[in-house]
């Protein structure tokens, strides 16, 4: 299996509920309709590229064509989003 597919099944298990359950440090952790969901979360760390965080974030969304939707660097850093 070339790298590529690789991460691309990988970016696939992320939504998975195994995922959720082992993120989650309580069973009330990700149990929230998010504007960034736990899967998000995952593939927004993997893909940065050591900007600022709210370039990271608007970059982030902008690959995913979501920009209507991005969260704030406030949000992302307190946990809001999660």
């Amino acid at each position: 299996m070339k790298a590529y597919e690789r991460i691309l099944e990988t970016f696939e298990k992320f939504t998975t509920e195994r995922i959720k359950e082992i993120g989650r440090l309580e069973k009330k952790d990700f149990i929230r309709e998010r504007k960034m969901p736990f899967a998000d979360i995952l593939r927004y760390i993997l893909s940065q590229k050591g900007k600022t965080i709210t370039m990271e974030i608007n970059n982030y969304f902008k690959e995913v064509n979501r920009r209507e939707n991005r969260v704030t660097k406030q949000a992302f850093c307190s946990g809001a989003v999660a």
